[in-house]
């Protein structure tokens, strides 16, 4: 238990706010209360944990999804680049179409 605790319950002449006698709070009542918190904290630590995972993730899947869009926009609209004409594969095929078609 921390000791400002400690001390507070050992202290304290004040009256208790839950029950009005002149014992402070139940020695076990600040250890449930204690634990309780405790608990909470490492919920709170793991939880920022996934979270920090989960950003990392779908930073991870913008950069992917971004690439994925920019290929397809260049299949779509033709690359300067494989021959000069600007045209896209779709429409190279539909150029190339065999004879018995």
């Amino acid at each position: 238990m921390p000791r400002i605790l400690l001390n507070l319950c050992k202290t304290s002449s004040a009256k208790c706010c839950f029950c009005d006698t002149d014992t402070h709070m139940d020695h076990n009542k600040l250890i449930e209360i204690e634990t309780s918190l405790a608990h909470q904290e490492q919920q709170i630590t793991e939880l920022n944990a996934v979270i920090t995972d989960q950003w990392a993730e779908i930073d991870r899947l913008k950069r992917l999804l971004n690439k994925a869009l920019a290929k397809i926009d260049q299949i779509g609209h033709g690359d300067e680049s494989d021959g000069g004409d600007g045209l896209s594969s779709i429409e190279k095929a539909r150029q190339n179409i065999p004879p018995h078609h």
